[in-house]
Parts: C-alpha cells; sequence; structure tokens
C-alpha cells in the first residue's frame, strides 16, 4: 500500500495537469501566455523554415523541435528545483568549492570539469556522513548500519581514493605507434653523412654572464660580468602592475638585459646565437635550462647566448592568478631580443671585454621555447621595420644579419601587428613540435612556418619536425616531464614520454645540423632535414615527421592562390578530381579545429575504392614546362583518418603515374619513397580517461621524387616534357588525406620561351 501511495504520488508531482491545477489564476494565466504566445510565433517561424516541403513536414519538425525543448526544459527545471531543495549555505559553499576546486585541477577540459565535480559530490557525502556519525556518538546512541547512509558514504570514499590513486600513481608508458618503426628504411642511394652535429666539436668553452648593476639576480652582477643599461619597454608591453614593480624592482621603463654566455676560447670571428625562453613561473628561473645547447654550440664554433627574461613571465601572486597579468608581453620579448644583439654588437667593437672581435654580426641565430618560439619571428619581423606598427613615432631601424630562426614547440597569434598574422621572408626556419606536448598541444608553429616566404633572391630553406614522444617541458633541462602544474598535472600521462636526454639529444642533433647549415653554408646538413632517416643513426628512436622547403622550390600548387581546387598556383596547370568522396580546398584542421587567422591551406582528398571505382587525383602540367633531369618532383602529404591508429593497421598508400608528353608512364607506390604515418595520437591524461583525452592532428610529411629515378624506371620516359601526374588510390580500401605544396624543387629548371617551343 506504502508503494502504490509513494507512486501516486510522484505521478501527482510530474502530471501537468495536476501542477497546473494547483497554480493560482494569476500563475495559471501566465503559464498560458508564455506557452500559447511563444507557440503561435513558433509555429508562424516553422512554416516560413519548412514549408516547402509540405504540411506533413512542417508539424513533423516543429513536433520534433517541441519534444527537444520540452526535455531541455524539464532537466533545466530539475537542476532549479535541486538547487532550491538544497539550504542556501549549502549552495553557497558547493559554489565557492568548485571554484577552489576548478583552480586546483586547471589541466585539460576533461580534467578540470570532471574532478572537480566528482570530488565536490563525493566531498559533500562524505562530510555529511562524517558529521552525522560523530553527533550520534556524542549523543551516545548505538548506530546501526543504514543503507540510505552507508552505502552512497562507501562508494564516495573508494571513489575518492580512486582519483587519489590516479594522481599518485604514474602513468601508462606505451607509444603505440613506435611499431611502425619497422617500415623505416635506410635510403641506400643516400649521400654520405657529415659529422654527427651533437658531437662536441674542437674548441675549449669560456662563460661568463652580462646584466645591469642593479640586476635583480645577482648571478648577472659579478665582478666580471659585462655590464648593461635597462631599456624602456612601455611601448611593447601593457599590463604591468605595481604589485610585479615591488617584486622585481623595476618597471616596464627600466627592463633589465642579462643572460649568460658561451663562446669558443680561440681567435677568430664566430657566429652568434641567442637563446629566450618561454612563459614558465616567473621566480623559476629558466635561462639556464638551455645550457646543453649553449655548452654543445660554442663547442662547435659559435658565441651562445641565453636570454633572461623571466620576470615577463606570469607571477600567480602579482598577476592575480591570469586575471590581472602581462598584456602584449611577446612584442616586448622580441623587442628586447633586439636590444640585446645592440650589446652584442657593441662589445665586439671594445677591446676591453672578452667577446672584442669575436662575432660575426652577419650571420645570426636566434632560438626560442614556447612563447620565445613566436618571440623569435617578431623580432626578425621588428630587425626590418622601420618603426613600430602600433606606434609609429617609436623607431626600430636595427637590421641585424639575423640569417637564421628556431622555434622550439613555439606559440603563433598572440602577437598579431595589425591584426595580421607575421609574415617573413627570406629567412631559414626550422621548427620542432613534441606529439606529446601537454601545453603548446597543437602543431600552432606550422603556421609560422607556412608564413615564411621566399623572393628566389637568397638561398633559404625551412623544416618542421614532429617528434613522437616529445613533450613541451623537455627542451629546456629545468622545465622537466611534467607541462602542467598542481594536481590537474598530475592527472596527465607523462609516464609514455621520451627519456629527457633523448629529447635533448634530438634537439642537439637538429639544432646543431640546422645552424651549420644556415649560418655556416654546410649543405650537407642541409640535406637531412629533407629524409631524416638518412641519419638514423644520429636521433633517438622515434617516429619522425618531417616537412621541408626551400627557395629553390617552386610551388605548382600550394593551394593559398584560391578556393578553386581546379586551378593551381603555377598558370596554367590544372587540377582534377576523379571519382573522389570529397575534394576540396580547405584550412587544416588542428586540434582545436581550423586556426582561421594563422591557417594554413591543402587539399583534402577522401576516397572509397570499389571494383567499378577507381579514385585518382590529376595534376595537369603546362606545355611550356621543361625540368631539367636533376630536377625533384615534391610534395606534403598528412594523413587525415578519423580512426585512431591501432596496432597492426595498414598505411596509407597509393600509386604514383607520371606521364610524359609521348604518353610513357612510370608508376611508382609512394611507399616506394618512405611511409605516409597516421596522425600522431597521444594519451594525454592517465587511465581511465585516457581515450577521452587523446589528441591528434594532421602533420605534414615531405617527399621528394629526383626526375633521374622516373628515367631509371623506364628509360624512354623524358622527364623534361612530364605532362601530367596522377595519384591513383589503388593501394588501399579507403583513405583521408591532405596534400599540399606540390611543386619541383630547382636545378636549373625553368619556363621555356615561345621560341624554345617544339
Amino acid at each position: 500500500m506504502k508503494l502504490k501511495e509513494r507512486v501516486r504520488g510522484l505521478v501527482d508531482r510530474i502530471n501537468p495537469v495536476q501542477a497546473f491545477r494547483r497554480l493560482s489564476p494569476s500563475w495559471r494565466g501566465a503559464v498560458l501566455g508564455v506557452l500559447g504566445l511563444s507557440a503561435i510565433l513558433f509555429g508562424l517561424q516553422s512554416w516560413q523554415l519548412f514549408r516547402a516541403g509540405g504540411p506533413s513536414e512542417v508539424i513533423l519538425a516543429a513536433g520534433q523541435i517541441l519534444l527537444a525543448a520540452a526535455v531541455l526544459g524539464l532537466a533545466v527545471t530539475g537542476f532549479i528545483r535541486l538547487v532550491k531543495a538544497l539550504p542556501n549555505f549549502f549552495v553557497f559553499a558547493a559554489v565557492v568549492a568548485l571554484l577552489l576546486l576548478l583552480l586546483a585541477f586547471y589541466s585539460y577540459p576533461l580534467v578540470t570539469l570532471l574532478l572537480p565535480l566528482l570530488c565536490l559530490i563525493c566531498f559533500a557525502i562524505v562530510g555529511a556522513w562524517a558529521y552525522s556519525w560523530a553527533a550520534v556518538r556524542a549523543k551516545e546512541e548505538r548506530r546501526r548500519f543504514q543503507a540510505k547512509k552507508d552505502i552512497p558514504f562507501v562508494l564516495s570514499l573508494c571513489l575518492l581514493l580512486f582519483v587519489a590513486f590516479i594522481l599518485i600513481m604514474p602513468g601508462h608508458g606505451t607509444l603505440g605507434m613506435m611499431e611502425l618503426l619497422q617500415h623505416e628504411r635506410q635510403e641506400t642511394a643516400a649521400p654520405p653523412a657529415p659529422a654527427d652535429p651533437s658531437v662536441a666539436g674542437e674548441y675549449a668553452v669560456g662563460y661568463l654572464t652580462y646584466g645591469a648593476a642593479d640586476s635583480y639576480r645577482g648571478i648577472f652582477n659579478q665582478s666580471d660580468s659585462l655590464l648593461t643599461s635597462p631599456v624602456d619597454g612601455r611601448d611593447f608591453v601593457s599590463g604591468w602592475s605595481e604589485r610585479r614593480t615591488r617584486r622585481f624592482g623595476f618597471g616596464p621603463d627600466r627592463l633589465p638585459l642579462n643572460g649568460h654566455v658561451w663562446y669558443p676560447e680561440a681567435d677568430g670571428r664566430f657566429p652568434l646565437v641567442l637563446m629566450v625562453h618561454g612563459n614558465h613561473a616567473a621566480l623559476e628561473y629558466s635561462d639556464l635550462g638551455y645550457a646543453y645547447l649553449g655548452e654543445l654550440l660554442a663547442s662547435r664554433g659559435y658565441v651562445v647566448a641565453s636570454v633572461d627574461e623571466n620576470f615577463l613571465n606570469i607571477s600567480l601572486y602579482d598577476d592575480r592568478l591570469i586575471f590581472d597579468g602581462l598584456r602584449n608581453d611577446n612584442a616586448c620579448r622580441g623587442w628586447l631580443l633586439l636590444e640585446h644583439l645592440a650589446c652584442f654588437e657593441t662589445w665586439n667593437r671594445q677591446e676591453s671585454t672578452e667577446l672584442y672581435g669575436k662575432l660575426d654580426m652577419d650571420h645570426i641565430g636566434l632560438i626560442g621555447h614556447s612563447r620565445g618560439g613566436e618571440a623569435v619571428a617578431i623580432a626578425a619581423l621588428f630587425n626590418d621595420l622601420q618603426c613600430l606598427p602600433e606606434k609609429p613615432d617609436r623607431q626600430l631601424d636595427y637590421h641585424f644579419g639575423i640569417r637564421a630562426l628556431v622555434s622550439l614547440a613555439g606559440v603563433d597569434g598572440q602577437y598579431l601587428p595589425g591584426n595580421e598574422p607575421i609574415v617573413l621572408r627570406d629567412v631559414d626556419y626550422l621548427v620542432l613540435q613534441g606529439s606529446h606536448d601537454m601545453d603548446v598541444s597543437s602543431f600552432m608553429a606550422y603556421n609560422q612556418y607556412d608564413r615564411v616566404h621566399y623572393s628566389g633572391l637568397a638561398d633559404c630553406f625551412k623544416a618542421a619536425v614532429h617528434i613522437y614522444g616529445a613533450n613541451h617541458g623537455q627542451f629546456n633541462s629545468d622545465w622537466g616531464r611534467r607541462d602542467l602544474p598542481g594536481l590537474g598535472g598530475r592527472a596527465l600521462n607523462d609516464a609514455c614520454l621520451l627519456p629527457g636526454e633523448e629529447q635533448e639529444q634530438i634537439t642537439k642533433v637538429l639544432v646543431s645540423a640546422f645552424l651549420d647549415a644556415s649560418l655556416r653554408g654546410r649543405a650537407e646538413y642541409r640535406e637531412i632535414f629533407q629524409n631524416l632517416r638518412s641519419v638514423a643513426g644520429w636521433l633517438p628512436a622515434t617516429i619522425y615527421i618531417n616537412d621541408y622547403w626551400d627557395s629553390g622550390s617552386i610551388a605548382i600548387a600550394d593551394f593559398s592562390e584560391d578556393v578553386d581546387p581546379s586551378t593551381a598556383s603555377l598558370p596554367a596547370a590544372v587540377m582534377a578530381g576523379r571519382d573522389l568522396e570529397i575534394w576540396r580546398e580547405e584550412v587544416v584542421k588542428s586540434k582545436y579545429g581550423p586556426l582561421l587567422v594563422n591557417g594554413y591551406k591543402a587539399v583534402n582528398l577522401v576516397w572509397s575504392r570499389s571494383d567499378a571505382v577507381q579514385p585518382a587525383y590529376e595534376i595537369e602540367l603546362p606545355y611550356d614546362l621543361f625540368l631539367n633531369v636533376e630536377s625533384e618532383i615534391v610534395f606534403s602529404i598528412a594523413d587525415n583518418k578519423p580512426q585512431p591508429y591501432r596496432p597492426g593497421d595498414c598505411l596509407t598508400d597509393f600509386t604514383m603515374v607520371f606521364e610524359d608528353r609521348n604518353a610513357n608512364e612510370v608508376r611508382l607506390p609512394l611507399s616506394s619513397l618512405g611511409p605516409l604515418y597516421p596522425m600522431p595520437e597521444g594519451d594525454f591524461v592517465k587511465w581511465p580517461l585516457d581515450r577521452a583525452g587523446m589528441y591528434r592532428e594532421p602533420v605534414f610529411q615531405c617527399f621528394s621524387l629526383p626526375l633521374s629515378r622516373l628515367q631509371t624506371e623506364n628509360s624512354v620516359f623524358d622527364p623534361a616534357r612530364i605532362r601530367q601526374i596522377r595519384f591513383v588510390f589503388d593501394r588501399a580500401e579507403e583513405g583521408n588525406i591532405y596534400i599540399r605544396n606540390i611543386g619541383w624543387k630547382y636545378r636549373h629548371s625553368h619556363i621555356r620561351s615561345q621560341e624554345e617551343q617544339p
């Protein structure tokens, strides 16, 4: 009987007719007014929206929308009723506690939202049980098992212990794609490798510091330190609070120029390299975390400085967490690098300094990590400008010999001069990014890579290397394996990362080789960025996906010229898709969706093959295109399959078909040039949230095919008269890829004049 009464009472509470009758006349009228008049307007709108499908479609569509609105309204009403049923003071306490827990678990969205809510509910249940138990014991009443109270308590306690287990225990240490290394192979035709650039060079290394006489850090004003004068950065940074001034002892009008210098203890003129850290805790100094690079490069004949910009980093107390911090600080980071270069230019002329006559100021490289990765691009931009874009009365006029830029897991788009992304010209550029970067978790600096353009007047190149298993912090030896601080950082899976010494070894190899290629003109080191497999012995065993372009390359199609998928960058070239499910040009989607301001474009090709359908993508070349046999066809591809890679999955492959004007063909599988890896993925969050914390995005791999190889494959094939390039998707049942930067590498190639045409 009691059960029937409870069921009847529940039905009465949710019965809308009974609920309506319990209202006063005024409230009944309010309900009828709200629902009735809204329904009339919604009915008129539904007729306008769906009338093309006839009355039945109007009724069906309107009914579905009404049902969805009713369900959502019921859910919101239930939540409001629940909150109203709770004591006001508990609601206040829960809101305060939730805000504190959100800060405590700040990390990835899944961790930031789920763990605080789970802890809040469990804390409330455990607290209620414990206080009730204590109150009963205080009254010396007999305490018996009560399922309604004790079972929720036990479950909540178990959940809290499980959360503690997640935070305390290490993550799972597997890199699921490492089995794909079996697809790697050494190029038998690769040229003899040069010496390993990560091995210390011939020079003994000296060390000194420089800074202001009243530097906020004593290490920079030792008795043998070089002296600098503060600089006025008020035009470059805003939001500098009095709290920050009290913390550091200076304001934005007196920014110090501090740094560490490693240099060869030998006579001669050496290229200058500046390194700058990113945004870390301001009082956990970051500048010595690149000593491993400074010492190596100095031994190999560079003067290297690691710059102190810690005073621009986040100071949680002074910045009121993140709500009252610096603004536009990346512009200041870049500008300060130029002010440091001005100091080195002065010391290079002063006989009293250890650096007198040592610096080759025409060959300068800049290396930046995280926000520093964007800062080096900003410095290169400001170096060529006469004035600050936002304040034309602020003169710049530096014009140093900056030739090489390196971005280590760099950010992009935090400084937009004139609301436009930074475009650089005729400079060598290298970007390194880790697949398990849990701070800058998207390959943001590839956007800047795309915006480095070449006029053809200088011999330049750019390279991008994506490193499977690398994280954000281990580019700096002091930052370590955990990319985010606090409890939220402990929920991240750092057990699967490459060891710190391996990530540093990768950085030493690639940065040293890049600088030798750029600042010393060592062509043999430039070659390795086109094929990292040729120097696998220098690098730890992991997956490297690299892209490459140089000023000797000419684009047939880079897909940036318009939105017409049939047109190409090269006049008179024609693109065509055959039997493809998707063929369109679009902005490539990153982990956070398309970056509309800074994004780069590619053509997206999706196919599903059958016996009756043979999908293909074709490039028809202009008649007057002449390619020397020493040239190379180049293109970049990224896998874009939506399904995550699983062990045993086949890699995407297809057939490349080259046809000359005499209808001679050469057919080669893409895999003959190297593997096309699936989208790199990483379990950023510990079990059991690992699959929900999976992050993936397309990463472009460059491929290069010497035209001489086509002639080797078919002796009658004429590589100088290629008419068509076809990608025939016959080696995989289905696929989804991006292609960009289809072109050829310039080897005395040219467009023939009318007189030269047969």
